[in-house]
């Protein structure tokens, strides 16, 4: 028997072949680690506005020039795209306002709201100046505003550019964003390839403004060519038609037995084919008209209101109504949804202030009208 011993070199070379050779165990492929799945997009509605908070007082009279008064009420609010928002979250949307914020008091107060409500914020905050706030005086007969601008009503043409809204949600556009440089972020967003009304796989829906005559003209108009969903009550939709060049013929409306119906009826009508897109015209407690391209107006009515309020539900009924369309119901639906949300708003209100309901109230609301009517 040969014991001869392998040479260090051959026994160098031996392990250096062992170590090159796969185990089974090395040979078998291990599996990649399971991927968690996406998250499923939430409806989300992004309202392009301004936040300003109001401060309203009702007086008995008001004084002469000089003279001391004492307000009888005094009731402090957020307004602006906020009551909007707040009111799509409470119908079950995700809500996310797009404006310029301030650093102070009262921007503090609106950052701290939204932030209580889930509402998500994008835009730029400046440190020099606070958001703006309003002073509404009421004698119960007529009322007076008084506004002082604020940190809310400066930006660039780049306000808009982190909005990016995917297929389903809703942007909103506040009337009084087509006011001041908020303006020509609007321009920019409309602008977009994907907001073209061809190509736009998001809803559009625009709340104008009593305002609107200190708007750029060439700003509405674009909205205009946007084709949006408007969304508005009778003074907002005379305004807008005035600014627009739009002629209403309201001797159309006036009937032997006509009245208020008619006359939203005819309104809707008429502004509706001029504007050539879809309009929701909102008439408080009778309910809304609605006017589709090609279509007859129609009317969905309202719920019977009750409790005293000394600010509209407007903002209510358009968050409500953004929402409904986010979770895929049609106008008629989302409307008569966003009906019984501003009804109940009206209701509930604190301090003469509407507060929206949930989905659920406002739902069944709707659910036992329908049954009713069965």
């Amino acid at each position: 028997m040969d014991h001869t011993q392998p040479s260090a070199a051959e026994q160098t070379a031996a392990a250096q072949a062992a170590t090159t050779q796969p185990t089974a165990a090395a040979a078998t492929t291990q599996p990649a680690p399971a991927q968690p799945a996406p998250a499923p997009h939430v409806p989300t509605v992004y309202s392009l506005g301004q936040i300003w908070v109001d401060e309203m007082l009702t007086l008995d009279s008001f004084p002469h020039p000089g003279d001391f008064t004492v307000a009888e009420q005094a009731v402090n609010a957020i307004s602006g795209s906020f009551p909007v928002a707040k009111a799509a979250t409470r119908m079950g949307a995700q809500a996310v306002i797009a404006t310029p914020m301030g650093d102070g008091p009262f921007a503090h107060n609106i950052t701290t709201l939204m932030h209580e409500s889930g509402i998500r914020h994008i835009g730029p905050v400046s440190t020099q100046q606070d958001n703006g706030y309003r002073v509404i005086l009421n004698d119960g007969e007529k009322k007076t505003y008084i506004k002082h601008f604020g940190a809310e009503t400066i930006a660039d043409a780049h306000l808009y550019d982190p909005v990016r809204p995917e297929t389903g949600d809703v942007v909103h556009i506040l009337g009084v964003a087509l006011l001041h440089s908020t303006a020509q972020g609007i321009r920019r967003f409309l602008d977009r390839p994907e907001s073209q009304p061809d190509a736009r796989q998001f809803r559009l829906i625009i709340t104008p403004t009593s305002r609107l005559g200190d708007a750029d003209i060439d700003t509405v108009r674009a909205l205009a060519a946007a084709k949006p969903i408007w969304s508005m009550n009778r003074q907002e939709a005379t305004t807008l038609a005035d600014n627009l060049g739009i002629t209403i013929d309201e001797t159309l409306g006036m009937r032997i037995s006509g009245g208020f119906d008619d006359r939203m009826f005819s309104l809707c009508e008429q502004l509706g084919n001029a504007l050539g897109s879809s309009l929701v015209l909102r008439g408080g407690s009778h309910g809304v008209w609605i006017k589709h391209v090609g279509h007859d107006v129609q009317h969905v009515p309202g719920f019977e209101t009750k409790g005293t309020h000394i600010r509209s539900a407007g903002p209510c009924h358009t968050g409500a109504l953004c929402a409904a369309l986010a979770h895929g119901m049609d106008l008629q639906q989302a409307a008569q949804l966003a009906n019984a949300a501003a009804s109940l708003a009206i209701q509930h209100n604190r301090h003469g202030i509407p507060i929206c309901p949930t989905f659920e109230e406002a739902d069944a609301l709707v659910t036992d009208r329908n049954e009713s009517h069965a």
